[in-house]
């Protein structure tokens, strides 16, 4: 159980430190981060589901396919705050129209060339197929569903907050006082 804490934790920092670096905007990184954390926690909880232990095996199943959930959540995020739209439901559908088919494109193709481990007859083959689709399943849902809802809410709720921020610093006319 350590080996996992250490091993995810490290992981997770890692994407966070190298998201920061390619991409400078903090709300990309901590929801970066955030998505992993999901992803992750997806991936260990529907492992029993799907026949798998927790051992060296799949973690390194899981810490080796890391990656592969990064950039579809990165890909969103980035198109999302350089969309030149004002509107935050264009904004979406400006990302969306952008990087939803490649997403979905990249999806099918690492799938398409895991599919061969599936029918190798060795149980190191079948966990790094199934840790692998978990987590290409669950990166492509969080990706094209969480993460665009969660984006809108933040910004709906920092327009919100600005909208109050210049209701209140509105100067009252002095032949009204």
């Amino acid at each position: 159980m350590y080996t996992l804490f250490t091993t995810i934790s490290s992981t997770i920092v890692a994407m966070l430190v190298l998201t920061l670096i390619l991409m400078p905007d903090i709300v990309i990184g901590l929801s970066v981060t955030l998505s992993l954390i999901v992803i992750e926690l997806g991936i260990l909880g529907y492992m029993d589901f799907w026949g798998l232990y927790l051992n060296d095996l799949s973690l390194f199943g899981i810490t080796l396919f890391i990656g592969l959930s990064v950039d579809s959540t990165a890909h969103i995020l980035h198109a999302f705050m350089s969309s030149k739209k004002s509107n935050l439901d264009d904004r979406m559908r400006d990302a969306l129209g952008k990087v939803g088919m490649p997403i979905v494109q990249g999806f099918l193709s690492s799938a398409v060339g895991m599919a061969a481990l599936s029918f190798l007859p060795s149980y190191a083959y079948l966990v790094l197929y199934k840790t692998g689709m978990m987590l290409l399943i669950f990166s492509l849902v969080n990706s094209l569903t969480i993460i665009p809802v969660l984006l809108s809410l933040i910004s709906r709720n920092k327009k919100i907050e600005n909208k109050k921020k210049e209701e209140k610093d509105v100067k009252i006319p002095s032949n009204q006082i």
